[in-house]
Protein backbone atom coordinates (compact mmCIF):
# COMPACT_ATOMS: atom_id res chain seq x y z
CA UNK A 1 0.00 0.00 0.00
CA UNK A 2 0.90 3.66 -0.07
CA UNK A 3 2.11 3.44 3.79
CA UNK A 4 4.53 1.17 2.66
CA UNK A 5 5.53 2.58 -0.18
CA UNK A 6 6.62 6.15 1.73
CA UNK A 7 8.37 3.81 4.42
CA UNK A 8 10.46 2.25 1.08
CA UNK A 9 11.22 5.32 0.21
CA UNK A 10 12.58 6.76 3.69
CA UNK A 11 14.62 3.56 4.23
CA UNK A 12 16.12 4.43 0.52
CA UNK A 13 16.61 7.68 2.00
CA UNK A 14 18.13 7.16 5.50
CA UNK A 15 21.00 4.80 3.60
CA UNK A 16 21.84 7.77 1.60
CA UNK A 17 22.31 9.60 4.77
CA UNK A 18 19.36 11.71 3.51
CA UNK A 19 17.66 12.17 7.22
CA UNK A 20 15.33 14.81 6.77
CA UNK A 21 13.82 13.56 3.28
CA UNK A 22 13.42 10.02 4.94
CA UNK A 23 11.90 11.81 8.23
CA UNK A 24 9.07 13.38 6.24
CA UNK A 25 8.82 9.99 4.18
CA UNK A 26 7.98 8.25 7.27
CA UNK A 27 6.30 10.58 8.38
CA UNK A 28 4.15 10.29 5.64
CA UNK A 29 3.67 6.90 5.77
CA UNK A 30 2.30 6.59 9.67
CA UNK A 31 -0.36 9.70 8.06
CA UNK A 32 -1.40 7.25 5.75
CA UNK A 33 -1.53 4.62 7.71
CA UNK A 34 -1.54 5.77 12.17
CA UNK A 35 -1.34 1.75 12.93
CA UNK A 36 1.70 1.11 9.98
CA UNK A 37 3.90 -0.09 13.06
CA UNK A 38 6.63 -0.73 10.92
CA UNK A 39 6.22 3.03 9.70
CA UNK A 40 6.53 4.22 13.64
CA UNK A 41 9.44 2.32 13.69
CA UNK A 42 11.22 3.42 10.66
CA UNK A 43 10.07 7.11 12.16
CA UNK A 44 11.91 6.37 15.26
CA UNK A 45 15.29 5.39 13.44
CA UNK A 46 14.97 8.75 11.73
CA UNK A 47 14.68 10.88 15.17
CA UNK A 48 17.36 8.62 16.67
CA UNK A 49 19.67 9.44 14.00
CA UNK A 50 19.03 13.01 14.44
CA UNK A 51 19.84 12.78 17.97
CA UNK A 52 15.86 13.60 19.23
CA UNK A 53 15.58 10.48 21.25
CA UNK A 54 12.48 11.40 22.95
CA UNK A 55 10.60 11.55 19.38
CA UNK A 56 12.12 8.77 18.77
CA UNK A 57 11.42 6.89 21.67
CA UNK A 58 7.52 7.81 21.55
CA UNK A 59 7.49 6.37 17.75
CA UNK A 60 9.08 3.04 19.14
CA UNK A 61 6.54 2.86 21.88
CA UNK A 62 3.35 4.00 19.08
CA UNK A 63 4.83 0.95 16.89
CA UNK A 64 4.68 -1.51 19.89
CA UNK A 65 1.39 -0.43 20.87
CA UNK A 66 0.03 -0.82 17.28
CA UNK A 67 1.89 -4.28 17.01
CA UNK A 68 2.70 -5.79 20.15
CA UNK A 69 4.35 -8.76 18.92
CA UNK A 70 7.07 -6.82 16.69
CA UNK A 71 10.66 -7.27 18.55
CA UNK A 72 12.64 -4.53 16.59
CA UNK A 73 10.64 -1.55 18.41
CA UNK A 74 10.87 -3.59 21.23
CA UNK A 75 14.98 -3.69 21.08
CA UNK A 76 15.47 -0.23 19.93
CA UNK A 77 13.19 1.42 22.80
CA UNK A 78 15.18 -0.57 25.63
CA UNK A 79 18.39 0.80 23.79
CA UNK A 80 16.73 4.34 23.51
CA UNK A 81 16.04 3.98 27.50
CA UNK A 82 19.22 3.35 28.69
CA UNK A 83 21.04 6.32 26.36
CA UNK A 84 18.08 8.40 27.99
CA UNK A 85 19.05 6.57 31.41
CA UNK A 86 16.06 5.15 32.52
CA UNK A 87 17.54 1.80 32.62
CA UNK A 88 14.73 -0.01 34.92
CA UNK A 89 12.57 0.94 31.92
CA UNK A 90 15.50 -0.64 29.57
CA UNK A 91 15.54 -3.72 31.49
CA UNK A 92 11.82 -4.28 31.25
CA UNK A 93 12.01 -3.01 27.33
CA UNK A 94 14.68 -6.15 27.10
CA UNK A 95 12.86 -8.57 28.59
CA UNK A 96 9.64 -8.06 26.66
CA UNK A 97 11.99 -8.38 23.57
CA UNK A 98 13.97 -11.59 24.56
CA UNK A 99 10.26 -13.13 25.15
CA UNK A 100 9.42 -12.07 21.96
CA UNK A 101 13.07 -12.84 19.75
CA UNK A 102 14.37 -15.44 22.16
CA UNK A 103 16.99 -16.23 19.56
CA UNK A 104 17.52 -12.43 18.42
CA UNK A 105 21.15 -11.73 19.38
CA UNK A 106 20.04 -7.72 19.64
CA UNK A 107 17.80 -8.34 22.01
CA UNK A 108 19.76 -10.48 24.51
CA UNK A 109 22.62 -7.09 23.66
CA UNK A 110 19.88 -4.48 24.64
CA UNK A 111 19.52 -6.34 28.07
CA UNK A 112 22.77 -6.75 28.18
CA UNK A 113 23.69 -2.88 27.84
CA UNK A 114 20.62 -2.34 30.62
CA UNK A 115 21.96 -4.89 32.63
CA UNK A 116 25.84 -3.13 32.75
CA UNK A 117 24.42 0.27 33.04
CA UNK A 118 22.51 -0.56 36.08
CA UNK A 119 25.21 -2.13 37.88
CA UNK A 120 25.17 -5.56 37.52
CA UNK A 121 27.92 -6.77 36.08
CA UNK A 122 27.76 -10.61 36.81
CA UNK A 123 24.24 -10.64 34.95
CA UNK A 124 25.46 -8.75 32.16
CA UNK A 125 28.17 -11.18 31.96
CA UNK A 126 26.32 -13.38 31.64
CA UNK A 127 23.53 -12.19 29.06
CA UNK A 128 26.88 -11.28 26.83
CA UNK A 129 27.40 -14.83 27.06
CA UNK A 130 24.24 -15.32 25.33
CA UNK A 131 24.48 -13.08 22.66
CA UNK A 132 27.28 -14.94 21.88
CA UNK A 133 26.05 -18.11 22.00
CA UNK A 134 23.45 -17.21 19.47
CA UNK A 135 25.76 -15.39 17.09
CA UNK A 136 29.51 -15.65 17.77
CA UNK A 137 30.18 -13.12 15.16
CA UNK A 138 28.63 -10.55 17.32
CA UNK A 139 31.64 -8.04 17.93
CA UNK A 140 30.22 -5.44 20.29
CA UNK A 141 28.58 -8.24 22.53
CA UNK A 142 32.52 -10.12 21.96
CA UNK A 143 34.35 -6.76 22.92
CA UNK A 144 32.40 -5.69 25.68
CA UNK A 145 32.19 -9.19 27.14
CA UNK A 146 36.54 -8.66 27.38
CA UNK A 147 36.04 -4.73 29.03
CA UNK A 148 33.16 -6.86 31.76
CA UNK A 149 35.49 -9.60 32.20
CA UNK A 150 38.48 -6.79 33.42
CA UNK A 151 35.65 -4.71 35.37
CA UNK A 152 35.15 -8.15 37.35
CA UNK A 153 38.33 -8.70 37.74
CA UNK A 154 38.13 -11.93 35.88
CA UNK A 155 41.63 -11.03 33.92
CA UNK A 156 42.96 -14.03 32.59
CA UNK A 157 39.67 -15.10 30.93
CA UNK A 158 39.79 -11.12 29.79
CA UNK A 159 43.10 -12.00 28.33
CA UNK A 160 41.68 -14.90 26.29
CA UNK A 161 38.58 -13.02 25.16
CA UNK A 162 40.94 -10.40 23.20
CA UNK A 163 42.74 -13.09 22.12
CA UNK A 164 39.24 -14.93 21.06
CA UNK A 165 38.54 -11.28 19.13
CA UNK A 166 41.99 -10.98 17.30
CA UNK A 167 41.46 -14.33 15.89
CA UNK A 168 37.97 -13.75 15.09
CA UNK A 169 38.43 -10.70 12.74
CA UNK A 170 42.06 -10.64 11.93
CA UNK A 171 41.44 -8.20 9.44
CA UNK A 172 41.41 -5.86 12.24
CA UNK A 173 44.38 -4.58 13.70
CA UNK A 174 42.46 -2.49 16.68
CA UNK A 175 41.77 -5.98 17.96
CA UNK A 176 45.28 -7.49 17.64
CA UNK A 177 46.69 -4.21 19.54
CA UNK A 178 44.37 -4.57 22.50
CA UNK A 179 45.63 -7.77 22.98
CA UNK A 180 49.10 -6.93 22.12
CA UNK A 181 48.68 -4.39 24.66
CA UNK A 182 47.30 -6.08 27.54
CA UNK A 183 50.15 -8.81 26.99
CA UNK A 184 52.38 -5.74 27.38
CA UNK A 185 51.03 -5.49 30.60
CA UNK A 186 51.09 -8.46 31.89
CA UNK A 187 53.95 -9.17 34.01
CA UNK A 188 53.47 -13.32 33.76
CA UNK A 189 54.19 -13.05 30.04
CA UNK A 190 58.27 -12.89 28.97
CA UNK A 191 59.59 -10.97 26.49
CA UNK A 192 60.35 -13.23 24.01
CA UNK A 193 56.60 -14.84 24.00
CA UNK A 194 55.33 -11.08 23.97
CA UNK A 195 57.65 -10.76 20.76
CA UNK A 196 56.28 -14.54 18.89
CA UNK A 197 53.04 -12.71 19.46
CA UNK A 198 53.67 -9.55 18.02
CA UNK A 199 55.56 -11.19 14.80
CA UNK A 200 52.28 -13.83 14.62
CA UNK A 201 50.60 -10.25 13.80
CA UNK A 202 52.02 -9.60 11.27
CA UNK A 203 54.46 -5.82 11.19
CA UNK A 204 51.42 -4.11 9.89
CA UNK A 205 50.51 -3.31 13.74
CA UNK A 206 54.30 -1.85 14.39
CA UNK A 207 53.34 2.06 13.80
CA UNK A 208 50.04 1.60 15.96
CA UNK A 209 52.12 -0.83 18.41
CA UNK A 210 55.73 0.35 18.77
CA UNK A 211 55.01 3.49 21.56
CA UNK A 212 53.37 0.34 23.44
CA UNK A 213 56.48 -2.04 23.18
CA UNK A 214 58.73 -2.82 26.44
CA UNK A 215 61.74 -4.10 24.98
CA UNK A 216 64.37 -1.21 24.21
Amino acid sequence: GLARAHMNLGNALLAMGETDRALAAYQAAVACEPDFAPGHYSLGNAYWHKDQADLALHNYRSATQADPAFVLPWIAMANTLCDLRRYDEAFQASLKAISLGPDNPEAHYAHSRSLLRSGKLSEAIESLRDVIAINPHHMKAQATLALSLEDAMMNEEALLQHRKIADLAPSDPSYQTNLLFRLCHDESISAEQLYKEHINFGSSLESDFKDNWPIH
